[in-house]
C-alpha cells in the first residue's frame, strides 16, 4: 500500500526529490544498442547531495559520429566496466526515488533492459523535463536540452556527456518549477494532466514475463500499447493502420513486451505528447516512424489536417 501511495503523490510536493540521470549510448535502440557513459545526482529537496558518474564498456566499436558528438572514444571506455557490472549500483543510487531526465523514457528503456538482463527489478515513476518543455515554452522554440537551457538561461557545462547533461535536467526542471509551478493551479493541474510525475513503467508489472512474442501476439500486444500510452495522454486511438502496426513492431527473435514497450514509448512519446497539446478528441495513427501522423477520426472540412506529425 504504501508503495501504491507513492507511485500516485502530488507531482508539485513529490518532486522535490528524485534522481536526475542521463546516458550516452551507441544509439537509440534499447534492444541492439549499448550505453557508454552513466551521470546522476541524487536531489534532495531540491538540491543534489550525491553525484555518480560511469564510462561504459559498449564491447563494441563506437562509431565516428558518436565519438564526435559525445567526446567518448574507445580508448577512453577501453578498460571500463561493462554495464552489467554496474546496473546493480546504479539501481541502489537511484533507490525508490522517481528519475528525472530530459525524454526520461529513453534513458528508463537503456537501464530496464540492462536489470532485466542482470534480474533487478527497475520500476520506477518519472518526470520528464522536455514534457514539460513542450507544455510551457513558445511553440516555436526549439525544446531539446541544450536549447531549452538556453532558453532558461541555464549554465551548461560539457553538452553530450552524462553527467553534465543530467545536471542540466535538474536545474531546468527547476527552472520550470520557479517559473510556472509554484502557487500556480493551474500548471500544476497541468503537470497532472501531461503525466510529469507519471508511472513510466506500471505497465510492465501488469504483464506476463520477459518471453518471446510470436508475430501474432507481437502485433496484437503492439496494437494494444498504442492504444494504452495514447489514454496516458487523453487521447482516444480508435484506429491503427496495420502497416503502422508492423512498422512499430520489427520482427526481432528476442523481442519481448518489456523492449516492446520500451520502443514504442520511446518513438510515440513525442507525437502524442504533440497532439495532447493541440487537443482531444479520437484519433488514427498512420505512417511508419519517421513519419508518423496523428489524424482525427472523424474529420471535419476543418480538421482534415494532422494534429501530430512526427519527424524523427
Amino acid at each position: 500500500m504504501e508503495e501504491k501511495n507513492q507511485k500516485t503523490a502530488d507531482p508539485v510536493s513529490f518532486g522535490d526529490s528524485y534522481a536526475a540521470i542521463d546516458l550516452e549510448t551507441t544509439g537509440l535502440d534499447p534492444k541492439r544498442d549499448k550505453i557508454i557513459e552513466v551521470g546522476a545526482c541524487l536531489v534532495e529537496q531540491g538540491k543534489v547531495k550525491r553525484e555518480l558518474s560511469f564510462l561504459i564498456n559498449p564491447h563494441r566499436e563506437i562509431s565516428e559520429r558518436v565519438e564526435l558528438l559525445t567526446g567518448i572514444t574507445g580508448r577512453m571506455v577501453e578498460h571500463a566496466p561493462g554495464i552489467e557490472e554496474v546496473i546493480g549500483e546504479i539501481a541502489a543510487f537511484v533507490g525508490e526515488l522517481p528519475l528525472l531526465g530530459h525524454h526520461v523514457i529513453f534513458d528508463y528503456s537503456f537501464l530496464k533492459h540492462a536489470a532485466v538482463n542482470a534480474g533487478l527489478p527497475f520500476e520506477k515513476n518519472g518526470i520528464d523535463t522536455l514534457s514539460l518543455c513542450r507544455r510551457f515554452m513558445p511553440p516555436e522554440e526549439k525544446k531539446n536540452l541544450s536549447a531549452a537551457c538556453g532558453w532558461f538561461q541555464i549554465p551548461r557545462e560539457t553538452a553530450h556527456r552524462a553527467l553534465s547533461d543530467a545536471k542540466a535536467a535538474h536545474l531546468l526542471y527547476q527552472s520550470l518549477r520557479d517559473c510556472h509551478f509554484q502557487e500556480n493551479e493551474e500548471a500544476r493541474q497541468a503537470m497532472v494532466r501531461q503525466g510529469v510525475l507519471r508511472e513510466i513503467a506500471g505497465r510492465f508489472s501488469a504483464l506476463i514475463g520477459f518471453q518471446p512474442l510470436d508475430a501474432a501476439a507481437r502485433l496484437a500486444i503492439a496494437a494494444k500499447q498504442i492504444i494504452s500510452l495514447g489514454q496516458e495522454f487523453g487521447l482516444r486511438i480508435i484506429q491503427v493502420d496495420p502497416v503502422t502496426v508492423r512498422a512499430l513492431s520489427p520482427e526481432r527473435e528476442a523481442l519481448s513486451v518489456r523492449s516492446m514497450t520500451g520502443v514504442l514509448e520511446g518513438v510515440l512519446t513525442p507525437i502524442f505528447a504533440q497532439a495532447a497539446l493541440n487537443g482531444h478528441g479520437a484519433f488514427r495513427l498512420t505512417g511508419v516512424p519517421g513519419s508518423l501522423r496523428l489524424i482525427p477520426a472523424y474529420p471535419t472540412t476543418s480538421s482534415t489536417v494532422p494534429v501530430a506529425v512526427s519527424s524523427l
